[in-house]
């Protein structure tokens, strides 16, 4: 553990060598009369007009893309995301984390489990890398020689199989995920992501507190390699994705500043494709800011898209924030009231229910 805490610290200098880039105001703010309106409603626009070097490009996986990468750089960090709303009121949020620091490695396994919204458990365990199998090929990873996480293709179904089985203090967890959507990747300013399974059904069991539960829901697991601590230049992001009866919208709005960011857009329907929106195309604002401790933190979002074929207005609005410190910033997990309407294939949809979000703060 003391080897792992120095590996902590020098993680962290490291990252007060990172210099700030000046942030640039959003244009609306020049004139007076909406820069007061907008101060007032407290909202954050992320503007979509400024220049943009950078338009992602989904494109389809195999699975090798969400085995383990690595990095040649002396930093690196790389996890493996999932999640699940389940049908009795709990959800589920689990991580693993790599880091690289100089010549070394580390992980860390986190697990998260709620009741409608509000922690009943937060855990987190780490190892030294040689605890780790781990594979380059497939999407496979035991701890300690017991198996953590195995991806695969079902022979019968085709379609992309993952389960979960991990033991912390006070639960265990076993879970299949079973992907209900076609998954794609791409590159970002902060690195490489592999949405796996936009949408995914899961059914399982979770022993809570002694309490042996059976759980099944809607889920979803993505994968991202390749940051290192230059991408802290970058003010942080918000992610969340909507769920309706037959499609997913990922969302993931990186910022560069607190003003300036780059959007991003992914529908992926049941068992069909999926369809990349151009970034000028899509509008989200941040809004309801209170503070958190230290930090302004939004209660919530509007995403909208108006383009032909495809409309979408929603509104997500705060049911519960968890917060949490992280080796790298500071983290704000959501879960969020979705409202509003969706008109995709000359069919309109109405959303309502709830997701699971969350805000990354790197500076």
């Amino acid at each position: 553990m003391k080897k792992i805490a120095t590996l902590f610290t020098i993680f962290i200098l490291f990252s007060t060598f990172i210099i700030p880039i000046q942030e640039q105001a959003h244009p609306l703010l020049k004139n007076e009369k909406l820069k007061d309106f907008i101060n007032r409603q407290k909202i954050k626009l992320f503007n979509t007009n400024l220049p943009k070097t950078f338009v992602f490009n989904p494109m389809d996986i195999e699975l090798k893309d969400d085995a383990f990468h690595g990095a040649d750089s002396l930093n690196f960090a790389e996890w493996w995301y999932f999640d699940a709303i389940f049908d009795n009121n709990y959800s589920a949020q689990i991580t693993i984390y790599v880091f690289g620091v100089l010549t070394q490695k580390f992980i860390i396994s986190g697990v998260n489990i709620y009741n409608n919204g509000i922690s009943v458990l937060s855990r987190e365990e780490y190892y030294i890398f040689n605890d780790l199998g781990i594979s380059k090929e497939t999407p496979f990873i035991e701890i300690d020689g017991i198996q953590f996480m195995k991806g695969y293709i079902d022979e019968m179904t085709g379609h992309w199989t993952y389960d979960l089985t991990i033991d912390v203090e006070d639960a265990s967890i076993n879970l299949q995920f079973i992907g209900k959507s076609k998954g794609w990747k791409g590159d970002l300013p902060i690195g490489g992501w592999a949405a796996i399974l936009p949408k995914a059904e899961v059914n399982g069991k979770i022993n809570l507190y002694g309490v042996e539960y059976e759980v099944k829901g809607i889920g979803y697991h993505d994968h991202n390699w390749g940051m290192n601590l230059f991408d802290l230049i970058h003010f942080g992001w918000y992610w969340g994705r909507i769920n309706s009866d037959n499609l997913t919208i990922v969302w993931f709005i990186i910022l560069n500043t607190r003003f300036d960011s780059e959007n991003l857009c992914v529908i992926s329907k049941d068992e069909g494709d999926y369809i990349n929106i151009d970034p000028k195309d899509i509008y989200f604002a941040a809004k309801d800011y209170s503070l958190d401790f230290i930090w302004w933190v939004p209660n919530s979002f509007s995403l909208k898209v108006d383009i032909k074929d495809i409309y979408f207005s929603l509104v997500m609005r705060a049911e519960t924030i968890d917060s949490d410190f992280k080796i790298n910033g500071h983290y704000w997990r959501y879960h969020l009231n979705c409202s509003g309407n969706i008109i995709i294939d000359n069919q309109l949809k109405e959303i309502s229910g709830t997701q699971i979000a969350e805000f990354m703060r790197l500076r």
